[in-house]
């Protein structure tokens, strides 16, 4: 197996919901995309998932509910760190395929993305919507500057104003 992506696409073994980096983009298009976008995974929904299944980029999902933002405790004083926790919408859940959640400064050019996808095989019942999500930390946010998180929901399709929730917050 060349990367947990290509694992999760062809619906082999591996973690139900998993932490997609990088290199796992990079091996399942086999190109780099990140000079294009910076350091956000863009979702190419046909790209990665339609080849198979065309359907699959067709439903509508709506975006997550409850995002939170949590401060954790940073050795660091100069710096803050957080975790993004959100609750699935029972909207179209059967057909949500992952998460991708950005983090941008605001008035700044800085930006941050973590995309989790779900098993290919997987269908998700409505009680999932329950469950809470949790992102990787997002570590060294200088203190005093402002924020917008965005929770997506995947995939996105391509006319749809719901399939993702923003909040906007402040470091220490």
């Amino acid at each position: 197996m060349n990367s947990l992506l290509l694992s999760l696409l062809q619906g082999g073994p591996g973690c139900e919901y998993c932490r997609i980096t990088r290199a796992d983009v990079k091996t399942a298009l086999g190109f780099n995309s990140f000079k294009e976008f910076g350091s956000c995974i863009p979702w190419p929904c046909f790209e990665l998932l339609g080849k198979k299944d065309p359907q699959i980029c067709q439903h509508y999902v709506h975006g997550p509910n409850n995002v939170e933002v949590v401060f954790v405790n940073e050795p660091n004083s100069e710096s803050d760190t957080i975790v993004v926790s959100w609750k699935p919408s029972y909207y179209g859940i059967a057909f949500l395929r992952g998460f991708q959640v950005s983090l941008q400064a605001l008035g700044g050019s800085s930006f941050a993305c973590q995309l989790f996808l779900f098993h290919r095989n997987l269908s998700l019942p409505a009680s999932q919507s329950k469950r809470v999500y949790k992102s990787d930390p997002f570590p060294g946010l200088p203190l005093g500057s402002q924020y917008a998180v965005t929770v997506m929901a995947l995939p996105v399709p391509e006319e749809w104003e719901r399939f993702y929730r923003s909040r906007n917050f402040s470091s220490r």
